[in-house]
C-alpha cells in the first residue's frame, strides 16, 4: 500500500514538473487532449498517439499519426502518417506518408509518399513517390516517380520517371523517363528523353533537346537551336541543319541511297544499299550509318571523311532463310556543288566485312563510291 502511494506521488510530481516546463515534454492522445495546458507550446520532446499540435519542436518527436508544428522544427521526427512544419525543418524525419515544411528543409527526410519544401532544401529527400522544392535545392532527391525543383538545383536527382528543374541545374539528373531543365544545365542528363536550355555538359538518351549545345549530345535523335558542341546520333538536327539526299554506287554496294544531316562541320548519314558483291545469295542488301566531318575548301568545293557501320542481309531462296553479317568502313571523299540543288561526290576508303555476327571472319578490301548530292 505504501509503495503504491509513493509511486502515485512520484508520477503526479513528474506530470506537474513536465507541465510546468515551457520546453520539456508533451504527451498527446489527440488534439486537444494533451499533457500541456496550452496547445501551442515549444517542446523538446513530443509523443503523441494520434495527433498533436505545438508551436515548435527541439529534440525528438514520435507519433502514431500526425505531428503539426506552427513554427520551426529542429529535431528527430518519427511519424506513422506525416509531419508538418509551418516554419523551417532541420534534422531527420521519417514519415509513412509525407514530410511537409512551409519554409526550409535541411537534413534527411524519408517519406512513404512525398517530401515537400515550400522554400529551400539542403540535404537529402527520399520518397516512394515524389520530392518537391518550391525554390532552390542543394543535395539529393531520390524517388520512384518524379523529383521537382521550381528554382535552381545543385546536386543529384534520381527517379524512376521524371526529374524537373525550373531554374539553373548543376549536377546530375538520372531517370528512366525524362529529365527536364528549363534553364541552363551543367552536368549529366541520363534518360530516354532529355531537355535543357543551354547545355554545358552531357545529354545521353534516345532523344536529346537543348537550346544551345556547348557540350555533348549522344542519342538516336539530337536537336539544338544553336550548335557549337558535339552531337553523336542517328539523326542530328538544329536550325542550321541541312538535310541532303545522296544517290550513288560503288564496289561496296552497286547502288545506294542515303540521307545526310549536315551540321556545320559534322554530319550523320543513314542509308541503304544493294546488292553487296561479297554476299553470294541472289538478294542482298545493307543498312548503313555513318558519322563524319565536313570541310569547306571554297563555296562550292568540299571534303569529307567518316566512319561507317553496315548491317548486311542476304536471303537464301533455296532454304527460304535470312542470314546476317556486318561491315566496318572508313572513307574520305571530295564533293562539288554544281548549282544550288545539285552536286557530285567521289569517295574512297577501306572495308572490313564479316558475313556472320557469330563467327567473325573479315574480308578486307579498298572501296570506292561515286554519286550525286541533292541539296
Amino acid at each position: 500500500m505504501r509503495k503504491s502511494v509513493v509511486l502515485f506521488l512520484l508520477i503526479t510530481l513528474l506530470f506537474q514538473f513536465a507541465s510546468a516546463q515551457e520546453q520539456f515534454l508533451n504527451f498527446s492522445l489527440i488534439k486537444p487532449i494533451s499533457l500541456t495546458a496550452k496547445q501551442k507550446k515549444e517542446v523538446n520532446c513530443n509523443i503523441s498517439v494520434l495527433h498533436s499540435r505545438q508551436t515548435a519542436l527541439n529534440g525528438f518527436g514520435l507519433s502514431g499519426g500526425i505531428q503539426l508544428y506552427d513554427s520551426s522544427v529542429r529535431a528527430i521526427q518519427l511519424s506513422l502518417i506525416g509531419s508538418y512544419s509551418g516554419g523551417a525543418t532541420k534534422g531527420f524525419a521519417v514519415s509513412g506518408l509525407a514530410n511537409i515544411a512551409l519554409k526550409d528543409q535541411k537534413g534527411l527526410f524519408i517519406a512513404g509518399l512525398a517530401n515537400m519544401s515550400f522554400h529551400e532544401m539542403k540535404g537529402m529527400q527520399i520518397a516512394a513517390l515524389n520530392n518537391f522544392v518550391a525554390e532552390s535545392g542543394k543535395g539529393i532527391q531520390l524517388s520512384s516517380a518524379y523529383n521537382m525543383s521550381a528554382g535552381e538545383f545543385k546536386g543529384l536527382q534520381i527517379t524512376g520517371l521524371m526529374n524537373i528543374s525550373n531554374g539553373h541545374m548543376n549536377g546530375y539528373q538520372i531517370a528512366t523517363g525524362a529529365n527536364l531543365c528549363l534553364s541552363e544545365y551543367r552536368g549529366l542528363q541520363l534518360a530516354a528523353f532529355n531537355f535543357s536550355g543551354d547545355l554545358y555538359g552531357l545529354q545521353f538518351g534516345l532523344a536529346n533537346i537543348a537550346s544551345e549545345v556547348k557540350g555533348v549530345q549522344i542519342g538516336l535523335v539530337n536537336y539544338s537551336k544553336d550548335f557549337s558542341g558535339v552531337n553523336i546520333g542517328l539523326v542530328n538536327l538544329s536550325q542550321q541543319t541541312k538535310a541532303q539526299m545522296l544517290i550513288g554506287g560503288g564496289n561496296a554496294a552497286y547502288s545506294s541511297i542515303a540521307v545526310r544531316f549536315l551540321n556545320k562541320s559534322f554530319y550523320s548519314q543513314i542509308g541503304i544499299g544493294s546488292p553487296i558483291p561479297e554476299l553470294s545469295e541472289e538478294y542482298t542488301g545493307s543498312l548503313s550509318y555513318r558519322y563524319g566531318v565536313y570541310f569547306d575548301f571554297s563555296e562550292n568545293f568540299h571534303a569529307f571523311t567518316d566512319a561507317g557501320f553496315l548491317h548486311l542481309m542476304q536471303y537464301d531462296t533455296d532454304e527460304a532463310d535470312y542470314s546476317f553479317g556486318f561491315a566496318l568502313q572508313g572513307r574520305s571523299g571530295l564533293e562539288y556543288e554544281i548549282n544550288n540543288w545539285l552536286g557530285a561526290y567521289a569517295a574512297a576508303g577501306y572495308q572490313w566485312l564479316s558475313k556472320s555476327y557469330k563467327s567473325v571472319d573479315f574480308d578486307n578490301k579498298v572501296i570506292f563510291e561515286f554519286g550525286v548530292v541533292l541539296f
